[in-house]
């Protein structure tokens, strides 16, 4: 709603004369006012000499610029710097934006849950180096092997390099097996 008191009538009464289309606002309820003017921003300058949109990214761009090159150890070479400077309007205090926040923050999750969710890349050198040491295995064999772990579950590679030498021999026994579909024979080759 847009309520005109007995203090404003007379501006309202001179807006409406330069502006006829908005004497139908007087006293009417505006549906969402609040998240509108939040939205828009209240009390926002329009006339000669104010700041539009354009003006405001040149001087955020230009603040930008400016912090980035004050970065220095010596702060009282950057406060010297910045008082000898008069074409350019002091620096305000930059207001942190919530919702870029928000935004920021839950980028920063999803960065760390994609990290967390990709498997280490195992190298065929790695994995062909360890399987060549395990005993009684054949050239086939152990190219079997390789193949299988390196298409398989990372996890499997790792469970082989924390077993001792005769369990890696069956371990790699019953991976080649299961890989060719036979069921795994227990007790022996």
């Amino acid at each position: 709603m847009v309520p005109i008191t007995a203090e404003n009538l007379e501006i309202w009464n001179a807006y409406v004369e330069s502006h006829p289309n908005a004497k139908g606002y007087q006293n009417k309820s505006i549906e969402n006012w609040d998240d509108i003017a939040m939205l828009c921003g209240r009390n926002r300058a329009t006339g000669e000499g104010a700041e539009d949109v354009g003006d405001a990214e040149e001087t955020m761009e230009f603040e930008a610029e400016e912090d980035e090159s004050d970065v220095t150890p010596n702060s009282h070479a950057t406060h010297a710097a910045t008082s000898t400077c008069e074409s350019h309007p002091p620096n305000k205090k930059k207001k942190k934006d919530p919702l870029a926040q928000a935004i920021g923050d839950v980028a920063n999750t999803l960065k760390e849950f994609m990290a967390a969710q990709v498997s280490p890349q195992l190298k065929g050198e790695d994995v062909h180096e360890v399987v060549s040491k395990v005993a009684n295995l054949s050239k086939l064999q152990v190219f079997k092997a390789v193949r299988i772990l390196m298409s398989g579950n990372p996890e499997e590679f790792s469970l082989l390099k924390s077993l001792n030498d005769a369990e890696k021999s069956e371990w790699i026994r019953m991976l080649i097996w299961q890989s060719e579909g036979q069921p795994r024979i227990e007790g022996g080759a």
